[in-house]
């Protein structure tokens, strides 16, 4: 927090913004501080933001205040209860300062910075909530441009605010030039990167980043600079929310994906749209399509079975590729009135079929037989459709599967994509495909783990880190030998 102070803290019990008595300075951001006060006509508590003086005093042009001023315009316009209103405004010597009404309660920012895990139910209100005031927003003719957790708050009694315009945009405004990037560049959409014209669908794209946030606790395009996270937002291709939370409905991956998708066209067109989408998610309806490698999926790797999400994993495969004896239980999809159903098929060939509610019905087992709805196994489609016989791995390898999976997870967190040789995220797919060739989640890993190398070898490159990028370059040239960029970036940082 900056030093410099409006008022001396010491004299605020003393200090007014008109008639609005100053108590406590409560924060400040980028062109204002914001003070809690109290308002002595209504006797309630209400929040006071004056533009900082820093600012003031540089003002030549007047550019600070008119900005000022146009949050205070579209602030002013809202009257919504997912939005924080405005009350009044003026002018304390010479400041302009607005008022605001006081939340009492969280910074969704703080929560998510603490580990606070939210579950579904009140993820999809948080999200309801800021796509109702969203919407709402955009109706006036005001995109806000700066969206994210920490112009979120959540009060006590869990309703969702949307806060700060400092940045929004009105309609009518000509303050923003076209190639000015304007909005912080984590929640930023691919449009806003690249300083283009935006609307209301590029608050829709920060609205997904948060919703993955909110899914999965970690930010879709996380990187360690500004330039780097605008680089993923504008190429990356996230995971899918569900192969980071195997718990996790994939019809929430279909709202991710639309509401990221990069072009503004493919996203959903209106905050309603996205609710809509959510709606349909809770549902257990598909919302939009996963489409290309952008999350490619899990698919064949989850099925919904009565209690909830299952894993259906492939043939077990040792490090030699033989594969391992067949001592585990069956997972064999099978049509049972016309809808998917899981059965299971013992070590002799015995298979119960599961209704529609998941009980077991024996008198369809077929003792020492192939099920008549079993086809041969093709192991080069790793996504089985139904009717083909699928074979689980057996708990204690699925366990080690899972283990892995996580080691790798943190591996790439921790920036270790591929060196050090032997305890890298690259390492850690490659143990989890000897085990298991077919394993999706390993292959997508390593997919994507050749594009964020590509990304972090750049930003090595730009820190001036040139031995490490090229360490770096050469290891991922030699993985991944189809690889045209890291095949050039490592021929030009030898040079």
């Amino acid at each position: 927090m900056s030093d410099t102070q409006i008022f001396d803290p010491a004299s605020m019990d003393s200090q007014y913004f008109g008639k609005y008595k100053v108590q406590r300075e409560l924060g400040r951001g980028a062109m204002g501080v914001v003070y809690q006060c109290f308002d002595p006509d209504f006797e309630r508590i209400v929040a006071v933001k004056v533009l900082l003086p820093e600012l003031l005093g540089a003002d030549v042009t007047g550019e600070f205040r008119e900005r000022f001023r146009n949050e205070m315009r579209a602030a002013g316009k809202i009257s919504h209860p997912n939005v924080i209103n405005v009350f009044d405004a003026g002018d304390q010597d010479g400041a302009p300062f607005f008022v605001m009404e006081y939340v009492e309660g969280y910074e969704l920012k703080s929560a998510l910075d603490d580990g606070q895990r939210f579950p579904i139910d009140k993820t999809l209100k948080i999200m309801t909530d800021v796509l109702s005031g969203l919407g709402h927003i955009h109706e006036h003719g005001i995109i806000h441009r700066d969206l994210k957790p920490a112009n979120i708050f959540i009060t006590k009694n869990g309703v969702a605010k949307i806060a700060d315009f400092g940045v929004a945009k009105l309609e009518s405004s000509e303050l923003t030039r076209v190639g000015t990037i304007i909005g912080s560049p984590r929640y930023m959409s691919p449009e806003q990167c690249q300083g283009l014209p935006v609307d209301a669908r590029s608050d829709l794209f920060a609205a997904g980043i948060i919703f993955y946030q909110l899914l999965t606790n970690e930010h879709c395009f996380n990187a360690n600079s500004p330039t780097a996270i605008m680089q993923k937002i504008l190429h990356a291709k996230p995971e899918l929310p569900s192969m980071l939370i195997p718990t996790l409905s994939k019809h929430y991956d279909a709202v991710v994906v639309k509401a990221l998708e990069k072009s503004p066209e493919k996203r959903y067109q209106s905050a309603e749209d996205f609710i809509q989408g959510l709606m349909q998610a809770a549902e257990g309806k598909k919302s939009g399509n996963i489409k290309g490698p952008m999350f490619a999926g899990v698919g064949g790797l989850l099925a919904v079975a009565a209690a909830g999400l299952l894993y259906v994993l492939m043939p077990s495969v040792g490090r030699n590729g033989v594969t391992t004896p067949a001592e585990t239980t069956k997972l064999v999809p099978s049509s049972v009135n016309g809808t998917e159903a899981i059965s299971r098929q013992s070590d002799n060939g015995a298979q119960a079929h599961a209704d529609n509610n998941g009980n077991s019905n024996p008198d369809s087992a077929q003792n020492g037989s192939t099920p008549q709805n079993a086809s041969t196994e093709n192991t080069d489609n790793p996504v089985r459709p139904a009717n083909t016989e699928v074979q689980s791995l057996n708990p204690e390898i699925s366990a080690k599967i899972e283990r892995l999976l996580k080691v790798a997870k943190v591996h790439r967190l921790q920036g270790r994509l591929v060196t050090p040789s032997g305890s890298s995220a690259y390492d850690a797919y490659k143990i989890v495909l000897e085990i298991d060739p077919t394993n999706q989640v390993a292959q997508e890993g390593l997919k994507t783990l050749e594009h964020d190398l590509v990304i972090r070898i750049d930003e090595l490159r730009d820190q001036g880190e040139s031995q490490m990028a090229l360490a770096e370059a050469t290891t991922g040239s030699q993985l991944f030998p189809s690889s045209e960029q890291l095949s050039k970036l490592a021929t030009q940082l030898k040079k």
